[in-house]
């Protein structure tokens, strides 16, 4: 098992190892790629209030929190996100079910159908998490497809794989919640972590990892 899955599986690490792997790839992306994705759900009242040019990683006028983490932004443009779509098997018909555009920002909805095929994705990821304490092909195989697909550089094998289930698990929560799943394509925000917080982080996720005695291989 990679170090990745080593971490992502770990409870109470998962979340943090994400946030700090996200980072890891955010900076790596922006130096070459202005284009960033980011998948979210939200109710429906504060998605027709979202500024779609500043995007869901800016709170919304009256809120102190946004509806999207600015942690969990990838590298992507719509097409990139349509042909992830086209590789999920055993769904058809259109991708999206609307697509709205302010300025330099894009907001795309995901149709129903592929929403609870990602959502089923999630499931069975986190089915086998819990049975064998790890995620195996399931995500592996798809962002490899994915990666391959779109093939583009500097993006990183993990970096298909942290989009893929960023997009899984937020279409679990939709599913949930019983609201929509969207996509917003639009210019990076800042990543807004110095260096020292970085650091901090690393060594947080570090201690964490050795308090548990995890095996390295």
């Amino acid at each position: 098992m990679s170090a990745l899955g080593r971490l992502l599986v770990i409870p109470g690490i998962g979340r943090l190892a994400f946030k700090l792997l996200s980072i890891k790839a955010q900076y790596g992306i922006r130096r070459a790629w202005g284009h960033m994705a980011v998948t979210f759900t939200a109710p429906d009242g504060d998605v027709a209030r979202l500024n779609i040019e500043r995007g869901p990683t800016l709170p919304l006028p009256d809120r102190s929190k946004a509806l999207a983490s600015r942690y969990e932004q990838f590298d992507g443009r719509p097409e990139d996100y349509d042909m992830l779509l086209s590789l999920i098997q055993g769904v058809h018909g259109t991708h999206w079910a609307e697509q709205r555009r302010e300025g330099r920002g894009q907001l795309w909805r995901i149709s129903p159908p592929y929403v609870a095929a990602l959502a089923q994705i999630a499931r069975d990821a986190d089915e086998l998490v819990q049975r064998a304490g790890t995620v195996g092909e399931i995500y592996l195989d798809i962002s490899e497809r994915w990666r391959l697909a779109v093939n583009r550089q500097p993006m990183h094998r993990t970096s298909f794989r942290l989009a893929l289930s960023s997009a899984a698990h937020k279409a679990l929560r939709a599913e949930e919640l019983g609201q929509g799943l969207y996509v917003w394509f639009g210019p990076d925000a800042p990543p807004g972590i110095s260096a020292r917080s970085r650091a901090r982080l690393e060594a947080e996720v570090g201690e964490q990892v050795a308090s548990r005695d995890i095996k390295r291989r």
